[in-house]
């Protein structure tokens, strides 16, 4: 009888390949970064409990991401007035301030001026209305001037988003920790376009302006790709969401 020898056979680890699901996630502590074992979720409740620093956090935006369909949006290529700075690792964008009430007060009531000064003019007082013609001018020329030169600053880091206008005009500058914030999207206001985050809050979801007024379709969904891509966000459709 003869016997034949039997040799296992050897596979290299990297010649191996592996199957695995595409949808799927893992948890870590928002805190210290741990990974959250199966039986310290919630998934009822979409909570769960770092057993390494007790943190008890959400999970809902994990849960959505998986549960979003998967829809590839046209790239937005960077328009006109938008500017964008990448430095070690923070990202800044800039765009022009919209019109704040005053400057619009200020504007609109020069322009009002002009009727009855004309009026002064037809009735003889030709230096007092030439005079108070171009003190309107000049006043409506100097404010939108200084308007274009006038800029929103987004700063973001690992840390933080951060708002701030140049000059202030009575503003305060804000501040958002990015690990708080879930989607950037463009919303149809009473005053235009405007750039909302949906801030993550203890008493709920926030929608906040961060930018109150984009002057176009193009520059508010580059601000909110560049924004979403920076902070690693998966987009997904809002309720409130403009679309064209």
């Amino acid at each position: 009888m003869s016997y034949k020898s039997l040799e296992k056979e050897k596979y290299k680890l990297e010649e191996l390949e592996f199957d695995l699901p595409a949808d799927y996630t893992k948890l870590s502590c928002p805190s210290c970064g741990s990974g959250i074992p199966a039986d310290d979720i919630n998934i009822n409740d979409k909570i769960a409990k770092c057993g390494q620093c007790n943190a008890i956090f959400p999970f809902q935006k994990e849960i959505e991401s998986l549960l979003a369909p998967d829809v590839t949006k046209q790239e937005v290529i960077r328009p006109e007035g938008i500017d964008i700075f990448r430095f070690r690792d923070s990202l800044e964008l800039t765009v022009k301030q919209p019109l704040t009430v005053l400057e619009t007060i200020v504007i609109s009531l020069a322009s009002a001026l002009i009727f009855p000064i004309m009026i002064g003019l037809v009735e003889g007082m030709v230096v007092l209305a030439i005079g108070g013609i171009l003190a309107a001018l000049g006043i409506i020329a100097y404010s939108i001037i200084q308007h274009y030169r006038h800029k929103i600053y987004l700063t973001i880091n690992q840390r933080f988003l951060t708002v701030k206008w140049k000059p202030r005009k009575h503003i305060k500058e804000k501040t958002y920790p990015v690990e708080d914030i879930d989607q950037i999207y463009l919303k149809s206001t009473s005053t235009g376009l405007a750039v909302i985050a949906i801030v993550n809050s203890l008493n709920g979801q926030k929608h906040i302006k961060i930018i109150p007024k984009v002057s176009s379709i193009s520059k508010g969904k580059y601000l909110e790709q560049e924004i979403e891509k920076y902070l690693g966000i998966k987009d997904r459709r809002i309720p409130d969401e403009y679309t064209t």
